[in-house]
């Protein structure tokens, strides 16, 4: 009685359920569009196409879209209601839960439902694969999704729809890489699913159907999965298989899962009479069918395999087989019957030697290379069983080089060399033979070169005239004895030489004297010791013998006493840069060289390339930098130099560092002209000098302060009175102005009469407490930079007993400085140049008459300190 309830209730829901045919197999439906359209983007049709038709039941269009522009896009579609004026009529899809559509498309595409409350076409819609086969997918409303992101947000609304469209689109194209989608749509049905049709056998699958297939063990069982099963609705089948009996088949399908476009393959079991059931199941996911059918086996005789071999050699060498490697090793019977040779054929290129086991030898024809080749048949033991099919046994010669060859066919050329009359330092001799006297090929008929060439002895060189060979042969300077030319001839590869012997005659060659260049110093004579004397480079062609060295000429600065041994001493008579004389050399036969010169060459001065000049401001902070390089260049030596700098006038700091680097650093306060000198030396032939000009440009200094702490034992009724000139100082000795800035306590009452600061309790009768009070004064120029610069002065009150007041001591004056015992003092004007200087002691007159002596400003120098002095200040 439930069943039965139940039932009718599902009948109900049935009839309740709203759906309507837009168009399927039998034509239009209840739901006939108004009107069908094609579209591309952009309109002109430059990037995409279309080409649609809805006249037929089903419903196509080729559709063409150019990657590259996400805009681009072709489609067709149809809308659903116009009214009079042919405008767009929006309807309700309210009652339907989606689409049911059956189609096939070569590419993806995507179907829109456009609704009139969306104006920039991002409709909600859904994204179908493609399909070779008609494929039927119901589109559910509640999954439609907008095609891209928008900055406005707009609601499904199943009330408001105007129409649908199947769109192809540049996404669509760039992800299938097909430009094109050929689109057809044989059904789209409006209701709330899609009414799904099982899997069926096919007409060849029922004809297997619980029928028995008879299959030879060395036949192949194959199933096209396509030719057994089908589907109404386009849907993709898994097929899934099973094989009752293990072993009596293989699948030689490596996966698990197939489909409709699958082919199984199964594999026999060898000599077997089994049978086994075959079970094939094809499901849609809801729905499956299955087809069964039994397999028998049957065990034939079969001849042998023999399986191809291959083999690999170098030319002109002999391939020997061994028994381990025959050609039988991989041949079989899947009988497992013995089998032997049947018959077999010779190779083309090649002598061939065959044993019964499978062995062989094979030997190549002389400078044969590449491929050959020979065939073989297998016969079974059983006289009834056939014999195999051929197998092809491929020998692989691999080429190697030949070497060139060169013969001799006339013997008299050798007689031609070795009668040959040469001596040692001769003109070049030329020796000519026919060409016929030598045979040069190279049987892999490559292109030869054909030359010569000689050894320690004699230089060689062959020219091919048109019918004769003339080798030209040139002794090697001072070489004698007997010699061997070559002839030889390569294909670049490989060499052949033929060698020939003849004589050079040695003739006496006299000893050769070098030039020689010795150094030393002006201020003494110079001793050579015959280690380092003039025959140290000397030498005799023929071979060793003593050499000995005579004065031929003396210097004319000076006067040359020369030993027979080499060793020299040479005494200047005159001051003098360079001198020479010369010699000649004899050796033990008597012979005698040419005249050498020996050059005298004492303390060559360097030159000096240029005298740097260049400009910097008074203190300036990073260094004038001068590389290696750069220092190196300013002198010119072929020795090694070694540097070094200082300043001239204590203007300028010079440093070399450990990779040659000059740098030049401020001194403090310094300006006008500055000069450095560089010196640069061999160790050997004295030292140059340059100097570097640096103009330093002066600036005005601002004032300085410095701290000071003043002991005063009273705690009531004291007076301090502080000179802030020792407090304040300008390096220019500028006048300078004073205030009163802060005071640090109400206790204490200060008071400012021009440079004199007086401080004192603020009553007679206060007594203050012991510790240090602050007080804070600026100072600045009078007449020039009006920053002001703040002193720090600290009373320490109450100090301790038998400690007098006392202030720190001020900077030097130049008055003070110039009574110093040691130094000197100068002056000198903003330019640098010298105007006056004493030794220390010195009066203060005697500065100020010189000072005054200039007009303006001048800079006076005490030692490592100095001061910028105003003349009409001193006047």
């Amino acid at each position: 009685m439930k069943k039965i309830i139940l039932s009718l209730a599902l009948a109900v829901g049935a009839v309740f359920a709203a759906t309507d045919v837009v168009w399927n197999s039998e034509g239009d439906g209840t739901k006939v569009p108004a009107y069908w359209y094609g579209y591309t983007d952009p309109k002109d049709g430059s990037l995409s196409s279309c080409n649609y038709s809805a006249d037929e039941i089903v419903k196509s269009a080729e559709l063409s879209v150019t990657a590259g522009s996400k805009s681009n896009s072709a489609g067709f579609g149809f809308g659903w209601q116009q009214n009079a004026s042919y405008q767009d009529v929006a309807i309700s899809l309210a009652s339907y839960k989606g689409v049911c559509m059956t189609y096939r498309a070569t590419a993806p595409f995507r179907v829109d439902f456009k609704q009139s409350t969306i104006t920039d076409y991002n409709y909600y819609g859904a994204e179908l694969v493609a399909a070779k086969g008609y494929k039927k997918s119901f589109i559910a409303f509640a999954d439609l999704a907008q095609g891209w992101k928008s900055s406005t947000s707009v609601s499904w609304n199943a009330d408001k729809q105007l129409g649908v469209q199947f769109a192809y689109k540049e996404s669509h194209a760039k992800a299938s890489g097909m430009g094109s989608n050929s689109i057809e749509i044989s059904e789209f049905i409006l209701a709330d699913s899609c009414v799904t049709n099982p899997p069926v056998l096919s007409t060849k699958g029922l004809a297997l159907k619980d029928s028995t297939l008879n299959l030879d063990e060395t036949d192949t069982l194959k199933l096209v999965l396509a030719e057994l099963f089908e589907d109404e609705d386009g849907d993709d089948l898994a097929v899934s298989v099973k094989i009752l009996t293990s072993g009596v088949l293989t699948l030689l399908n490596s996966q698990q899962e197939f489909g409709l476009a699958d082919t199984l393959r199964f594999l026999p079991k060898a000599n077997s009479d089994d049978s086994t059931i075959l079970y094939l199941s094809a499901t849609d996911g809801q729905y499956s069918v299955s087809l069964s059918m039994t397999v028998r086996l049957h065990d034939v005789d079969n001849p042998p395999t023999a399986v191809d071999d291959v083999y690999s050699m170098k030319e002109d060498e002999v391939l020997t087989v061994p028994l381990k490697e025959s050609i039988y090793l991989n041949d079989f019977s899947i009988d497992g019957a013995d089998f032997d040779l049947n018959a077999h054929t010779e190779p083309a290129h090649g002598t061939l030697v065959l044993e019964e086991t499978g062995a062989f030898t094979y030997t190549p024809d002389t400078n044969y290379c590449g491929e050959d080749s020979w065939k073989y048949s297998l016969k079974d033991a059983r006289s009834s069983v056939g014999v195999s099919a051929e197998a092809t046994v491929t020998i692989q010669i691999a080429c190697i080089n030949d070497l060139p060859t060169i013969t001799i066919l006339d013997s008299s050329i050798v007689d031609l060399f070795s009668n040959a009359k040469i001596d040692e330092d001769a003109e070049e001799k030329t020796i000519s033979f026919a060409k016929s006297a030598l045979e040069i090929k190279d049987v892999d008929g490559d292109k030869l070169d054909v030359g010569a060439y000689g050894d320690s002895t004699v230089d060689a060189e062959l020219l091919s005239l048109s019918s004769q060979y003339a080798v030209l042969i040139t002794p090697r300077s001072n070489q004698n004895g007997e010699a061997t030319v070559t002839i030889y001839a390569t294909d670049k590869k490989d060499t052949a030489k033929i060698l020939f012997t003849l004589t050079v005659n040695p003739v006496a060659d006299p000893p050769v004297a070098v030039n020689d260049t010795i150094y030393g110093y002006s201020d003494s004579s110079l001793v050579v010791l015959a280690k380092k004397g003039v025959l140290v480079n000397d030498f005799n062609p023929d071979g060793e013998t003593v050499l000995s060295a005579y004065l031929k000429t003396d210097a004319r600065n000076g006067t040359v006493e020369l030993a027979t041994d080499g060793s020299l001493i040479y005494t200047p008579t005159d001051v003098w840069m360079a001198d020479s004389f010369s010699y000649y050399v004899v050796n033990a036969e008597g012979d005698t060289s040419e005249v050498a010169q020996v050059y005298v060459n004492l303390n060559m001065p360097k030159v000096l390339v240029a005298l740097v000049d260049t400009t910097a401001r008074e203190d300036f902070a990073s260094s004038l930098r001068f590389s290696a390089a750069t220092v190196k260049s300013w002198f010119s030596s072929e020795k090694k130099l070694y540097f070094s700098a200082k300043s001239d006038d204590g203007k300028l700091n010079p440093t070399f560092s450990a990779a040659g680097i000059l740098n030049i650093y401020s001194v403090k306060d310094s300006c006008g002209d500055a000069y450095v000198t560089v010196f640069a030396t061999d160790s050997i032939s004295g030292i140059a000098s340059m100097k570097i000009h640096v103009a330093l440009d002066s600036v005005n200094d601002r004032p300085r302060a410095v701290r000071d702490t003043i002991e005063v034992l009273e705690l009531s009724g004291f007076v301090v009175s502080i000179d802030l000139d020792t407090i304040f100082s300008d390096p220019e000795n500028d006048p300078l102005s004073y205030e009163l800035f802060k005071v640090g306590n109400n206790a204490l009452s200060a008071e400012l009469s021009g440079s004199i600061l007086t401080v004192t309790p603020s009553t007679d009768s206060t007594e203050l407490s012991p510790r240090v009070y602050t007080i804070q004064v600026k100072g600045w120029e009078t007449d020039g930079d009006s920053t002001k610069i703040t002193a720090y002065i600290y009373l320490a009150i109450g100090g301790k007993t038998g400690i007098a007041p006392q202030m720190a001591q001020p900077k030097i004056s130049w008055q003070r400085a110039i009574l110093s015992h040691r130094g000197k003092a100068m002056l000198f004007d903003l330019n640098g140049h010298l105007l006056w200087q004493s030794r220390l002691p010195v009066s203060e007159s005697a500065v100020r008459q010189a000072a005054t002596r200039s007009a303006g400003r001048t800079i006076l120098r005490v030692n490592s300190s100095q001061w910028l002095l105003s003349s009409e200040k001193l006047k």
